[in-house]
Formats: structure tokens, sequence, C-alpha cells
């Protein structure tokens, strides 16, 4: 850099810049850049003589990787968002039509580089409401051996803020179970219940351990709310009760004694939205206008959220009184839940295989490792003596079925969890996913025989497998990296490497690769790639559109646009009428489509398309099996995964306090 190394802290007029931690201080407030953003201003100041092209900065920083311009211009903006704040000062970048863009403020090294750690506005209101000896922790899985509390089959837990008990959701022969439990016995039963989503299902103690909210799903949407007294003999008693049956919910958090935060969306959606609701009556209100925000948590007023961005996902901490948005951190793991101890300055998310922690200024900690099944819920007491968690194992096996009802056939009957199963296009071929001990692997069923194709090392995380026109080839992804395995010389080729946002979603014919650009967010981009030469090139597609292969053609969905697209070499025919909006696309026979629905009441039936007659009917009612349909062939047979066991396991891993 012209005035400055490359990442030494440097001043732009108000603002000092921190690169070796992505951050920016404007006086007493911290933001938060992601990586990307950061490359981009240091390269401006490094070439701040001149106007830096769109070309240049997509070559420099891009390399390697399919993008747009709309990935630079993305940059830039959020780059003007923060210099924005500076009321003061003119422009910091300037924009040349049609060329580039150039930083025409004066960089200038920082006198001191040392950095005091500073929290932005969340750090002034935790300084306000917590002790100095809290703000002074830190935490650290210790050695002890890890804990299984109970042998029963418990699904979900929250554990009271005083660490003495917990409430969990218990899976019995009769249906479910919501207990507190004390010294592993049940000390109340608040609720019994026939069925429940546990998807849709979640217990949240408030910070003052008072009162205790249950989320759950059995068709329509319930919450309940629970009133406990200091006497804990004393029975506790339901203070609210709300039945939603239009909406579907993720979340319930408290944000006081009051109200509850709570992720929903509409029934036919799954744009789920943040909002504040009443305990009393169920009112409720948006708490900002970020949409597709799957989970959120409260403290203090203030509530995280995490939204969906393409495969990677946005933490959000958002002050309910100012109505405004305090600090963002981009995380690549896909979040599956989130928790935030009362009095801590550091939010736990978890995935199904993994416990993270991130500090208010972005450092990410590991908590835990993947134990046995997936991760379900997270609970930790405000002393943060222990972590809770529950994990649920559940083992598929492939069933065959005639789309009549009859001659029901089992395909795999192992103690592996077998899943994501494809017929090849001519019907005479499985290919399906297989985990054992941990690692997936793609298997094939072919004339009543199975066949290992894969043997990856751990970790695995393998995707769908698509066939190619020819049933000679499957397509998959692993991690990071995208392979096709040819059936006839037994040989596995990597087509794509090291690229997080690229997912296959078919193949033409064999030189061919369809596949979706997440790296854009909402405005995904479906491109092709010619195998043979290795040209890449964007189809001429809308924006946000679900797109998909079925029978070597390309077919595509606008978003909120019920017409199916059949794309063809830079033009678009509409196919049919689809009866839904949001629909999911199984298998195409030469005259049928089969579908899904992303509607609720109707998303596990099965439809058919005939193309002839352009009539749309239902041929797999959701009734008719138990598990998910995978795949349906032109011969008449569909075949689903059928849970085997689906264990809730409950554990406590203590965890170690140190002052600083």
């Amino acid at each position: 850099m012209s005035k400055v190394e490359n990442t030494s802290p440097f001043r732009l007029n108000k603002f000092d810049i921190y690169p070796d931690q992505d951050q920016i201080i404007l006086g007493s407030n911290e933001y938060k850049l992601e990586p990307k953003v950061m490359l981009v201003l240091l390269y401006l100041a490094k070439h701040q003589d001149r106007v830096v092209t769109v070309d240049e900065l997509l070559e420099s920083l891009w390399s390697g990787m399919v993008v747009t311009p709309k990935s630079v211009q993305r940059t830039i903006s959020e780059l003007r968002k923060v210099f924005a704040l500076d009321c003061g000062s003119n422009q910091y970048i300037q924009t040349f039509s049609k060329r580039g863009y150039r930083l025409v403020v004066p960089v200038s090294p920082l006198s001191s580089p040392k950095r005091k750690l500073l929290y932005s506005s969340i750090t002034a209101i935790f300084s306000l409401i917590v002790i100095a000896s809290l703000a002074l922790f830190w935490l650290s899985p210790n050695e002890m051996k890890l804990q299984s509390l109970s042998p029963n089959n418990i699904h979900r837990v929250s554990v009271h803020p005083s660490g003495d008990y917990y409430a969990s959701i218990e899976q019995t022969n009769a249906g479910f179970l919501v207990q507190v439990i004390k010294d592993e016995q049940p000390t109340h039963t608040l609720i019994e219940l026939d069925r429940l989503n546990l998807l849709s299902s979640s217990l949240r103690w408030s910070d003052s351990g008072d009162q205790l909210a249950l989320l759950w799903s059995d068709g329509e949407a319930h919450i309940r709310v629970f009133q406990f007294s200091p006497n804990e003999h004393e029975a506790p008693h339901t203070i609210a009760v709300i039945d939603d049956p239009i909406h579907r919910y993720r979340g319930v958090d408290f944000i006081n004694d009051r109200q509850l935060v709570v992720t929903r969306s509409h029934e036919d959606e799954y744009n789920f939205q943040t909002l504040l609701m009443d305990i009393q009556t169920g009112e409720s209100t948006r708490i900002s206008e970020l949409s597709k925000t799957l989970f959120a948590v409260a403290q203090r007023g203030i509530v995280a959220m995490t939204q969906m961005d393409g495969k990677q996902q946005q933490l959000h901490f958002y002050d309910v009184a100012t109505q405004s948005l305090l600090i963002t951190h981009t995380v690549l793991d896909e979040i599956t839940g989130i928790e935030w101890p009362a009095n801590s300055k550091e939010l736990y998310y978890f995935t199904p295989n993994k416990i993270m922690k991130i500090s208010l200024n972005g450092e990410l900690t590991e908590v835990q490792k993947h134990h046995e099944g997936s991760i379900t819920s997270l609970s930790i007491a405000d002393d943060f003596d222990d972590i809770y968690w529950t994990e649920q194992a559940v083992a598929h096996n492939i069933i065959m079925k005639g789309v009549d009802g009859c001659c029901i056939r089992r395909i795999t009957d192992t103690d592996a969890d077998e899943y994501n199963a494809k017929y090849s296009p001519d019907g005479r071929s499985i290919a399906y996913i297989s985990k054992h001990q941990g690692a997936e692997q793609l298997w094939l069923y072919q004339n009543d025989a199975h066949r290992q194709l894969t043997a990856f090392s751990k970790p695995t995380q393998i995707t769908k497998p698509l066939w190619g026109a020819d049933s000679q080839h499957i397509v998959f992804k692993n991690q990071d990296t995208t392979f096709r395995y040819t059936l006839h010389n037994q040989q596995l080729e990597t087509l794509i490497k090291n690229n997080n946002f690229l997912y296959p979603i078919g193949m033409v014919n064999n030189d061919v690769l369809i596949f979706v650009d997440t790296n854009q967010g909402t405005t995904k981009g479906i491109w092709q790639k010619k195998l043979s030469t290795g040209e890449l090139k964007q189809l001429d597609i809308p924006i946000s559109s679900q797109a998909f292969v079925l029978d070597g053609k390309v077919f595509y969905q606008e978003h909120n646009r019920a017409e199916l697209m059949q794309y063809m070499a830079g033009s678009a025919q509409v196919i049919t009428t689809m009866p839904h909006h949001k629909i999911l696309h199984l298998d195409r026979a030469p005259d049928q489509i089969f579908y899904r629905k992303y509607k609720q009441g109707e998303i596990n039936n099965i439809y058919r398309y005939e193309l002839s007659t352009q009539q749309h009917s239902l041929v797999i009612p959701r009734l008719s099996y138990q598990g998910k349909v995978n795949s349906v062939s032109q011969q008449g047979t569909y075949i689903f995964q059928k849970p085997q066991n689906e264990q809730g396991k409950l554990y406590k891993q203590p965890l170690t306090s140190h002052r600083r």
C-alpha cells in the first residue's frame, strides 16, 4: 500500500481502520466489515492514485470464483453505508461511470496502532446491567467427562437461570411430556401432548426465571406461558394461551415479562420474520424489516437474529427501544439454533454437528464438537457452570413402493443411516447416501446389489446425488468440491474445487453441468459449465428463480410466480401454470413431471403434471407412506426414506470459568 502497510491500521478522515480485525471505528462506535469488503477497501487504499476498474477488482480479489460485477457493487455499497455515518464529510469513494472506483480521501497511518476493545452500543447497555465480575468471564470446555443426563427420549431442553433445574420435552410411547426436572426427577408435568412437530417446538425461561414459554405445532401453532412461584413445591399455572392456525413458527423467547420474541411466517411461506408478541393478547408487531430471520433470542431489550443469506447466515444484534441495528456478523456455518445466556457478552449457536460461541466483536470459538446425533437444542444457566444440549439420532432405511399403493420393497436394511435416494432416468439404478460412523459415502443399488462408490475420510457432507441423462453419470458435492462418478469405468473425477457457493443442480448432457451460485444471497445466478473446455456461462434466467434439471432439460420458476418455464438456448417457454408459487420438483418422465407443494397441510403430497393432457393430479397422498419421498420413476414406483428410530438424548458438559 502506498501510505500504509497491507494490514497496518490506518485512518480515513475520522475513521480508524483495523484490517487484521475487519473493523472500522468512528469515535466510540465500532463496525464490523465482511472480510471481502475490507479487502476491497484495502485495494482501493493501495491504489488511491488512480481509478480501479471493476474487472481489476474481480480478477484480484475474486480469482477462481464465479461472480459478476454485482459482487463489487455490493461491497462498495457496504463501504458507503459505513462512511455515510460521517455526516460532515464529502463522499469517500467516487464512481467513474463504466470505469470503476477511486478512494478520494487521503490515507494516513495511525500514530498509535494499539487499539482498545470496543463493543459499540451493546457494551454501553451491558455496562449498566452487568456486574463487573460477570463481565470478566470467558468460557471454555473443561476436561470433565461428558454426562448423559437421562435414558429417556429427550428432544428439547431449557435450563433455569439458576442452574438448579431444567425443563424438557420428552417423547413417550403415548406422545410427548413437557416437564420440569430437578436432580434427574420430574417435579412438575406442565402438559401432555399427543403429537407435535419437533422442528417447530421450543422451550425458553424468562431472564427472571419466573416464567417458561412453550412453543409447539400439531398442524397449527400453540404457545403457552407458565408462571412459576418462588416456592418450588407450588405447581406452576398457565398465564397465556395463544393458538395460531395461519402461521408457522420456529422459535420463541422472552424480551421481558410481558412480551415474547417469536420467529414465524405465513402458513404457505418460508420467509420467517421476527416479531414482538404481547403475552396476554397475542398481538404482534414486526421488530425490523429484515426477512428470512430463522431464529431469534433476546436479552435486556436487545434481540439477536439469524438471517439467511445464500449458504451463509448473518447474525444481527438489534436494539428494540431505539429500533436500530447495532452489529452484524457473517457466519459461514449452517446455524440451526441460538442461545444467549443472561448477562453474557457472548452468544452461542449450534449447527447439526457443533456448538460455537461468538463474541460481540465477531471472535469465534468452538465449544463442543459433534458427538453422536444432530444437535437440536442448547441451553446455558446464568452461572456458566454447565452447558446442556439435546441430540437427535435418526436412522433411515430406503423403501420402494408402487404409486398404486402395492408392492412395498425394502431397498436398504442396515444399521447405517441411508437417505437422499435418487432413481436414474432409466429407472434401473438408485444412487443414495449412506452414513456410518459419522462419514457419508455415495452408494449404488443396481440389479439387486449394493456397491459403495466413494471412500471419503471424515468429515463428509455429501449433497443429494444427481444423475446425467444417460444414467451413467452421478454428480454430487462433498464439502466445497463437486465430483462426478462415471459408472461404466468406475471413475471419480473432480469438477469444481474449493468453492462453498456453487451447488450442482443437474446435467444437460455428459459435458454440460448446471449449477446455482449462492454467493450473492437471494440474487442467485444460474450457470452452466462445459466440462470439456471449462467454459463458464451465466444463463439468462431471472434472479431468485428456482431452477432444476430434469431429463437433461433446464426448468425454472421465477420468485413468487406460478409459471413453470423451460429454458432453451437464450429463450424460455411457458410449460404450465403450477398450482402454487413454491414447488419442489422431484423427477420427470417422458410425459410427466412429479412435484411437491410448499404449502402447509400439502407439503408431503406428491403431484403429477402430464404434458400431453396438461392435467395436474395427486398421485401419492401424504398419509400413504411414512417418511420422505426422494424420487419417482417412470415405471410407476417411488422411493422414500423411512425413519427406523428417532432417539433424543440429553447431555451436560461442565464449563470452567476464568477471570481475565
